[in-house]
């Protein structure tokens, strides 16, 4: 079978959980859509999609959802769903498959990942940064791509695969739903370090809301910001620091002992 996995990933944990699944599914070969690239691609000609997103704040992040809300309505595509996460999981997969049904998908399988944190502020206290997936959570992990082989096998032999049930996070839906909104700007101001910037423009490529301004110089577009810290992660002269973070805790790629499990 055929399948295709779209995800949305700032840092490359999502990116490397992807990857690991496609590695260790043996019953369907995956194409790969990075929602912040873009490009062409057909729902169409594929048996079954994946998609996959890192937790913003308990919840999906906008950006993910808008990819959704982009996509042309189908009839019981059937289609699988996970999310990263380094703290609470919240409500991203219920959040994620509530979008995912509205849109016609069936949901056949879906996991949350435990990943070590891409958060700066944490990552420079350097304080209680775990060293996740820990054995249990990657035991779990694995059980769940080997289900969902299973689950593509019997598809391949057009048997019947019975649709997954979310439950609703209450703690994760209370936080969704009163505190998100209220904290889109807890990054505070963002600054430039001009000695150390060299106007590269990966700062405004990579930030999936348009609130990087490049005329001239660096600026940003408050209104725009979501907090998301891909700028800041992303930039390759650790150039861009706020009132509480300045060169440290940039978490730019997966580290290394997440990259070791998800070889």
């Amino acid at each position: 079978m055929r399948g295709l996995i779209c995800y949305c990933s700032n840092t490359g944990n999502t990116e490397l959980t992807c990857k690991y699944i496609d590695k260790n599914i043996s019953n369907a070969h995956f194409d790969f859509y990075n929602i912040s690239e873009g490009g062409y691609f057909n729902l169409d000609e594929y048996d079954i999609i994946g998609f996959g997103t890192y937790t913003y704040w308990w919840g999906v992040p906008e950006v993910f959802e808008n990819f959704i809300d982009s996509l042309s309505k189908q009839k019981d595509k059937n289609a699988f769903m996970f999310n990263t996460y380094s703290h609470f999981s919240g409500n991203t997969q219920k959040d994620m498959y509530a979008k995912l049904k509205e849109k016609g998908f069936k949901i056949i399988s879906a996991h949350s990942l435990h990943v070590p944190t891409s958060y700066p502020p944490k990552r420079a206290k350097k304080k209680n940064i775990s060293n996740s997936p820990n054995f249990k959570e990657f035991w779990k992990f694995n059980c769940f791509i080997n289900r969902l082989d299973g689950y593509i096998d019997r598809l391949s032999k057009e048997r019947k695969v019975d649709e997954v049930k979310i439950k609703t996070n209450i703690i994760g839906l209370m936080l969704c739903r009163y505190l998100r909104p209220r904290i889109k700007n807890v990054m505070g101001k963002k600054y430039v370090d001009r000695k150390l910037c060299t106007q590269c423009g990966e700062c405004q490529k990579v930030c999936p809301y348009d609130a990087v301004v490049f005329k001239g110089k660096i600026t940003f577009d408050r209104s725009k910001c979501r907090s998301c810290w891909a700028c800041f992660n992303n930039c390759p002269q650790q150039a861009i620091y706020t009132e509480d973070v300045k060169g440290a805790g940039q978490y730019k790629e997966p580290c290394k002992q997440l990259t070791m499990k998800l070889k």
